[in-house]
């Protein structure tokens, strides 16, 4: 028995577990919109800090992009035909994950993938449109007190 394999398997289910950590996370953000930190901090592999607003495509993101290649590979050192296909699959949705995950936190759409007590807070694009209107309005208004 080869148990190189078993090990680089071993290691990528391992990886995938702390992607999974953050899952059960998810119900108590849905109902309050508070993330709560995670009891071992040091598992974020990913080294992000995420918006709570975002936070469960994050989790599916990370979760494909794990899991896929936990998949994908397994089914390749095992010689498993159904396994490379389904971890194919699994990793592909990796992409589309990762631009909702964008689309949440640049527009705060969509909003089912919102917690429902955050729905109503802009997404980083409407906050910068915002910024900059200020700016500008700032600006006129101290270009009128020293003209006038």
């Amino acid at each position: 028995m080869d148990w190189g394999r078993w090990w680089l398997v071993g290691g990528l289910l391992a990886i995938w577990l702390v992607a999974a950590w953050d899952l059960p996370r998810l119900p108590h953000l849905w109902r309050t919109g508070i993330l709560r930190f995670r009891m071992m901090s040091d598992l974020n592999i990913f080294q992000m800090d995420v918006h709570p607003r975002s936070f469960l495509p994050h989790v599916l993101s990370c979760n494909f992009l794990t899991g896929g290649l936990l998949v994908l590979v397994s089914g390749v050192i095992f010689r498993i035909t159904w396994m490379e296909v389904a971890g194919w699959i699994i990793f592909a949705l990796t992409l589309p994950a990762a631009l909702l995950h964008a689309s949440v936190n640049a527009f705060n759409r969509p909003r089912l993938l919102v917690p429902p007590p955050l729905r109503g807070e802009p997404g980083w694009m409407a906050e910068l449109r915002d910024r900059q209107r200020g700016e500008g309005a700032e600006r006129a208004s101290l270009n009128d007190l020293l003209d006038g």
